[in-house]
């Protein structure tokens, strides 16, 4: 189903249809049931009963069913994916093979070459390259493995047998971060400064007060941490980039 459209209907929701609408407080998703922490565009159902009562339903974009329920092709695990709109089954815990947390309302599932793979829908769309532009045009590749050392964890844990996570490799072979370990800290994020979240982007006034407190070698990597992180969690979160401050603020002075 193609994104933005002003109104959209879902299968087995109620009331219909639901709207394209800025949210204005941050909401846990109707579909994959994941908070998101700044509000943004989403489809809401504004139906009202009889006493007044808003329904109060959420739906972030990247939870918008797709067409006919076609699949699609995931080229870093060579997958075909379905989307399941469905909580996953009583009991029964479910991972997201992106990040390691749990599943916990609608999903992705997929299998390729005896392996099953279930993912987060915003997990699922994670992007596959990204560019550092301020540190001299540094390319981050997401893989499924690699033998690097994550630069946040310092890969502890990450040989248990149920660690799971995808990580993001620079191309120079400097620079190397689990997803997990970036769901994690937005997670600890979210929980410590929620409250004080911001809309207004002063995202420039971290650099320097960064540059004041480290070395130029722990300048340069929290500078590459600090940006990929903010397009990660962008992506995880459906956070548009001009409402990140905060956070680029918070991670500037807990690294």
């Amino acid at each position: 189903m193609e994104l933005h459209l002003p109104e959209i209907d879902v299968p087995g929701h109620p009331h219909r249809p639901l709207r394209l609408s800025e949210a204005k407080k941050p909401y846990n998703c109707g579909g994959c049931k994941e908070l998101i922490i700044v509000p943004k565009s989403c489809y809401h159902c504004d139906h009202k009963d009889r006493k007044g009562q808003k329904c109060e339903f959420y739906l972030h974009e990247e939870c918008v069913p797709p067409p006919t329920g076609k699949p699609f092709y995931l080229g870093l695990i060579r997958c075909d994916l379905t989307f399941h709109q469905e909580d996953p089954p009583r009991g029964k815990t479910m991972v997201c093979d992106a990040c390691g947390k749990d599943v916990k309302g609608w999903f992705y599932k997929g299998s390729s070459k005896g392996k099953s793979y279930h993912l987060h829908p915003c997990c699922a769309k994670l992007d596959f390259k990204m560019r550092n532009v301020n540190q001299g045009d540094i390319v981050f590749d997401l893989k499924e493995r690699t033998k690097l050392v994550c630069l946040k964890c310092k890969n502890k844990g990450s040989h248990s047998k149920d660690f799971r996570s995808w990580v993001y490799v620079s191309r120079c072979g400097n620079y190397c971060f689990h997803v997990s370990c970036m769901k994690e800290t937005a997670d600890k994020w979210t929980e410590e400064e929620g409250n004080n979240l911001s809309l207004i982007s002063h995202a420039a006034e971290s650099s320097s007060e960064v540059q004041r407190e480290r070395g130029k070698r722990g300048i340069e990597t929290l500078e590459i941490v600090i940006e990929l992180f903010i397009n990660v969690i962008c992506t995880i979160f459906g956070i548009p980039t001009g409402l990140v401050s905060p956070f680029v603020s918070w991670i500037s002075k807990i690294w």
